[in-house]
Parts: structure tokens; C-alpha cells; sequence
């Protein structure tokens, strides 16, 4: 029958329309319509969710900004030569109290007689990164810290790297053949890289189509010939490559939101999802069709975290942030089941099941039918900070490859959840913000390091491997052995634009042995940025952001104040 008349409801939600012949009134849900403020989930998100949702214009980078993250160094000797303006050469504050000498040395433009090779890399992306950690068709594990791709194989305790990255990667996807990876990075006009797990070959660099990063990647299910992405553009552009070839096939703007997953469902459909929104993906037809919320018990509107396709793609299942599980049927959302007590960051699935990893520190195996079987507990393993951003398992082998938030990376078994490796986990690192204190020790091949994550750590150079931690407490940003290696001192405070910490200013003294304290100094009241022993190890000097330098009687442990200089007139570097 003909339509004689057609209306929309208020807000665009429904429209009416009137039947001729029939004489019949339908009333139609217009797709993907928004819904009312209360089908929107209340999370309370934290510090920690903060990396997740940064997109677009906040991570923006100047002209400076991007010489000093990219490794090029033909950009940065541009810089040098250009002035490379304040913000470049404010990464240089030691250059206005440094005067040339009266005699320089003569000029020697020949390359240095030896070459530095990376030999290992401690920690793992993990607070802007989620499933970016799998197991290769070998059995070792791909990940990646920093601008650099990993595999670790454990029975060796040997690393290998791939360096085709300029910049941060934090995304990455494992092809179905298990050798080839793909990983995208951060920069103004970030590259995807492929590459072989076996040989660390690069493969294929595609670059020139995203900007400011690639939040998201993966390889279709059947023969990984097409590799999806998506960047940090506006519009969080989606575009699909033949990646042997280097050729894109399509492309398409998805959401003003923010990505947060991807995942195939067949060689023809993929889907998307991010913040408030999920997308389906024709590429037959080259349309997109936004998910259907529906009105099933207990389903919100929120932010959608991780993807995972089960039954061989027939359905799909989707973590959130309040820590349900959602299960679409073709693009409607059907089922939510309460899986964890906060954000479901991780998901993998195989033919075994499917794997969630939580915020609250947890990780879950379940049936396709989304019936729980075992769930197993990070926290009880003594890890730093728990909550999970990666899984992976192997069922032939019976083991769970598991990325948290605190730079860890765990492995456990699938069947009772004890760690298959007694020492604790196979990878740490320092896990926020950015690693300031660097000290080797003065007669052991070991060093310290410290940071914004509010630890100072001991490594040791022949186990590659960490020995000792502890928390100070509070920001640190310069560490120093004593001559003789028996005493640590740190400098504690620090700004990551949140004001001013209330142990700023203080300076520890721990007994390298055990890292016990052994005394907590004040004088400064500002941050402290370095500190050094005399050759003798007698004086301790403390250099502040109060533009001073206090010396210290370290001759015993209670460390008295002996001078200040006050004569700088800016901060001490």
C-alpha cells in the first residue's frame, strides 16, 4: 500500500506513518536515535581512566613539540639550526649557564669507534593501550613499551626488537597466521608498521593517512589480508588497507567520540566502538549503520572498551565501563551480564571461550553462551596495581598472557590461576607519567631509577630483571648512590599539573641493602631536581626548584645542613 503521510514525534525519535490502502498507523524507531539522559550510564572515572579517553585536539603537538618526541634526529638538528623557537629549546634549560671554553678542543668530525645496540627494554604500554600484548605462533609474547616492538621469549630470557616506530605505538593486532603484527603510534602524521614476529622484519609501513595517532588497529579473521584503523582525527577516521600492497581501499569518518576498540566479524564486516557509541561496517555496500542500544535489562549507554566476536563471529560481545558485558545480535544489543566491578578493558576470545580482564584487578573465563567457568585474581599475586588492560590465551598450552596497568605483564595458568612463573612477573616497569632519577651503582652492575609512579626501583644489568622496589610516596625526580654504594638518597616532588605535592621539597636517605629510610630531610620549598654525593661521600648536595643548593654532612645518617647557595636566579637543573 502507498504511504499517504509521514511524521516525525518530538525529538526525532519515532516517526508515524499513515497507510491508503491498508489503512493502517506504523510507528518506526529511527535507528541509532538518541535516547533519553536516563539510559545513560553514571560512572565516576579516575585518574587512571584518564589516558583512555584523551583524543583529538588534546593531544595536538606543535611544530617543537613533535621534534623532541619523534625520533628523527634530522628534525631535531633542524631545530638546532633554525632556533627551533622557546618551546624547543626550553627541553635545554642547561644551555644559558654553560660558557664556552677559551681554548676549544679541536673539531673531530670522524664517527665514534663504537656503537650502541639496544639490548633490553624493562615495562610495557599499558595506560593509553588495552589488548596490545598476544602470543606469537612460536609461543612468545609480542608487546610494546615506548617506540619499539617486542618479542620475549621466556625459556631464552631474550628479547628482540623491532625499531621501525618514530614515535609512542599504542595499538597493536596479531595477524591469524601468528607471525605477522601490526602496531600504529602517536605523531602528527603516525605510521602503521607490519611486521614478522619471527624475524622482526618490517614488512610494510603505511603512513600519511592518519594524524595525531592510531588509536586502534586489526587484521580480519580470515586470511589477514585487510588491516582496519583508526586515528585521532575529529572524526576518528576509519580507513582499511590491502597492507601488502600499502594500499587503502577504504575510508570513512566514524564518530566525533573517541575510539576504543575494533574487531572483524567476517572478511566483510567490522565494527568499531568507542566512547557512547558502537558502529557497524558494510564494506560491500561501504555503509556504516550505528548499534541499536534496544531495551534490554540492564543496558546503558556508556563507554564501550574492548570488542570480541564469538561463534565464529555470529555474535559479539562488548566489555564496558561499568564493567558489564554486552552481547549484540547483528548490530542490536540483546543481553548485559555483570562481569566486573569497573571497566572491562581486555577481551579475547577463541575456540575455547572467552577471556575479560577488569579494572578491579580480575580476569574471567567464560563460555560463548557467556556462562562463568573461572575467574582469577591479579591482586593476590602482589602486583603493584592490578587492574587489567590485556588478555590473551592459549588454550593448546593452557596459559593466560596478562598486561596491567602497572607495566606488569603476568602469566598464569588457564585451569587453577597460579603463576606459571615463581619469580612474579616476567615484565615490570614504571607505569605513570614520565621516569626522571637514573643512578648505576658504583661498583655492581645495577642501577635505580624514579619517577612519577612514585617508586624508586633497582635493576639489575646481568638478570635483566628488577631486584628491589619501594614507594616513597610521593613524585621523585632525582636519585644518587653514595661512593661506597651502601646509601641511596632521593629527591622527592615534582609537577604533573595537578599543584603542589605535600612532601615536595624533602630528600630521603635509604640503606641501598633492604631500601629502608633512614632519614627525611626538608629545607627547600620547592621540588627537588637533583642531588649528588662528594667523591668522598661525606657532602651531599641538593639542588632545588627554589633556585638553591643545599649541602648536607652525610658523614652519618642524620645528615645535618652545613651552607646554602642562593645566588642562582633560576631553578637548579
Amino acid at each position: 500500500s502507498h504511504v499517504t503521510n509521514a511524521r516525525f514525534t518530538t525529538e526525532d525519535k519515532y516517526v508515524v506513518t499513515t497507510g491508503g490502502n491498508d489503512r493502517c498507523v506504523f510507528q518506526w524507531r529511527v535507528a541509532g536515535a538518541k535516547r533519553d539522559d536516563a539510559d545513560e550510564a553514571k560512572i565516576a572515572f579516575d585518574s587512571d581512566d584518564e589516558a583512555d579517553f584523551v583524543g583529538g585536539d588534546e593531544i595536538e603537538r606543535s611544530p617543537e613539540q613533535e621534534r623532541v618526541n619523534v625520533v628523527d634526529m634530522d628534525m631535531i638538528f633542524a631545530a638546532e639550526e633554525d632556533g627551533g623557537g622557546d618551546e624547543f629549546m626550553a627541553v635545554k634549560p642547561w644551555l644559558g649557564a654553560i660558557v664556552e671554553p677559551t681554548v676549544p678542543p679541536k673539531f673531530d668530525p670522524s664517527v665514534p669507534d663504537m656503537e650502541l645496540s639496544l639490548e633490553w627494554v624493562h615495562g610495557y604500554r599499558a595506560q593509553d593501550a588495552r589488548d596490545n600484548l598476544r602470543y606469537t605462533k612460536a609461543g612468545e609474547m609480542v608487546y610494546t613499551a615506548a617506540a619499539v616492538g617486542i618479542t620475549l621469549n621466556t625459556e631464552k630470557w631474550l628479547q628482540r626488537f623491532n625499531l621501525t616506530h618514530n614515535d609512542d605505538v599504542i595499538c597493536l593486532a596479531m595477524h591469524p597466521d601468528g607471525i605477522h603484527v601490526a602496531t600504529g603510534q602517536m605523531g602528527r602524521k603516525p605510521r602503521v608498521v607490519v611486521w614478522r614476529t619471527d624475524t622482526m622484519e618490517t614488512v610494510s609501513v603505511i603512513e600519511g593517512f592518519h594524524r595525531r595517532a592510531v588509536c586502534a588497529v586489526a587484521f580480519d579473521k580470515k586470511d589477514g589480508r585487510l588491516l582496519a584503523t583508526v586515528g585521532q582525527d575529529d572524526d576518528h577516521t576509519l580507513f582499511v588497507y590491502d597492507w601488502e600492497k600499502e594500499r587503502k581501499i577504504y575510508s570513512e569518518k566514524s564518530d566525533k567520540n573517541k575510539v576504543l576498540a575494533i574487531t572483524w566479524l567476517d572478511n566483510n564486516t567490522l565494527v568499531t566502538a568507542g566512547v557512547k557509541h558502537i558502529l557497524f561496517w558494510d564494506l560491500k555496500s561501504r555503509t556504516k549503520k550505528k548499534g541499536l542500544w534496544g531495551r534490554a535489562k540492564n543496558v546503558k549507554i556508556q563507554p564501550l572498551m574492548s570488542l570480541a566476536p564469538i561463534n565464529d563471529g555470529a555474535m559479539l560481545v562488548s566489555g564496558t565501563a561499568s564493567g558489564h558485558i554486552y552481547a549484540w545480535d547483528g548490530r542490536n544489543c540483546v543481553r548485559a551480564v555483570k562481569a566486573h566491578d569497573a571497566n572491562v578493558a581486555a577481551m579475547w576470545s577463541c575456540n575455547a571461550g572467552l577471556v575479560t580482564g577488569g579494572k578491579d584487578g580480575k580476569v574471567r573465563i567464560w563460555t560463548h553462551s557467556l556462562e562463568p567457568k573461572n575467574v582469577f585474581d591479579i591482586a593476590t599475586f602482589g602486583s603493584v596495581r592490578p587492574s587489567i588492560r590485556s588478555v590473551c590465551w592459549d588454550p593448546s598450552t593452557s596459559r593466560l598472557l596478562i598486561g596491567t596497568i602497572g607495566s606488569e605483564i603476568w602469566e598464569i595458568s588457564a585451569s587453577d590461576g597460579t603463576s606459571i612463573h615463581a619469580d612474579g612477573p616476567l615484565v615490570q616497569g614504571h607505569f605513570k607519567h614520565e621516569l626522571w632519577g637514573l643512578a648505576m651503582h658504583p661498583t655492581e652492575r645495577k642501577y635505580i631509577t624514579a619517577g612519577d609512579d612514585q617508586t624508586l626501583r633497582v635493576w639489575d644489568i646481568a638478570q635483566r630483571r628488577m631486584t628491589q622496589m619501594t614507594d616513597v610516596g610521593c613524585l621523585t625526580r632525582a636519585v644518587a648512590f653514595s661512593p661506597d654504594g651502601d646509601r641511596i638518597a632521593v629527591g622527592l616532588g615534582g609537577s604533573v599539573g595537578r599543584g603542589k605535592q605535600a612532601a615536595a621539597g624533602k630528600w630521603l636517605m635509604l640503606r641501598t641493602r633492604d631500601l629502608e629510610q633512614l632519614s627525611e630531610t626538608k629545607d627547600s620549598s620547592q621540588w627537588i631536581s637533583d642531588v649528588k654525593f662528594s667523591p668522598n661521600g661525606k657532602v651531599l648536595a641538593v639542588g632545588s626548584h627554589d633556585n638553591k643548593i643545599f649541602l648536607y654532612d652525610a658523614s652519618g645518617d642524620d645528615c645535618p645542613l652545613k651552607a646554602m647557595f642562593e645566588k642562582h636566579n633560576s631553578y637548579i637543573t
